[in-house]
């Protein structure tokens, strides 16, 4: 059977570089992994990393992986905002003083989504996707997640036969 891993990359530093615990659980997580016949990550370096850790191979980079920028420039208001009311995140994200965010995060979200839906396509391939919370979140909620922040290095499995998913706590 099939399988789309779609992961969150490791943990990073507020520079947004892998950590050493990033790393070092990245490298443990891939002795758990399948063998993967395509990997794919952002272009983003952290996503990079992240995959060639997990598979020991140089990812094909991919837009449609990443996340819309206008988020990135302003999640330490966000990031603020929710500690401030003690919200998620994503909760922050949607009372946030900018709908395009909200618009670009969904839109990015439906790229991800028919990127996977190409993969699952194709025959025989199982694939990895390392990509961002912001981006993963909004794109699982088309299979019925509710948008809350992933840890690092978690996600889903997407089967091939009805497009099924697992979300695996690793």
């Amino acid at each position: 059977m099939k399988q789309i891993y779609i992961l969150r990359h490791a943990q990073t530093n507020s520079a947004g570089e892998l950590t050493e615990s990033g790393k070092n659980v990245a490298i443990i997580l891939a002795k758990k992994l399948p063998v993967f016949d395509v990997v794919v990550s952002s272009p983003h370096q952290r996503a990079i990393q992240t995959a060639q850790l997990l598979t020991g191979k140089m990812p094909k980079t991919d837009e449609r992986a990443s996340f819309y920028m206008a988020a990135q420039q302003n999640s330490d208001a966000i990031n603020s905002l929710a500690k401030q009311k003690k919200i998620t995140f994503f909760e922050a994200v949607q009372i946030f003083d900018n709908k395009d965010i909200l618009k670009g995060m969904y839109s990015q979200a439906n790229k991800l989504y028919e990127f996977i839906n190409e993969l699952l396509d194709q025959n025989g391939k199982n694939a990895l996707i390392i990509s961002h919370d912001f981006t993963i979140c909004p794109t699982l909620q088309k299979w019925g997640r509710s948008l809350v922040s992933l840890e690092n290095l978690n996600g889903a499995i997407i089967y091939d036969k009805d497009r099924y998913i697992n979300y695996p706590r690793h």
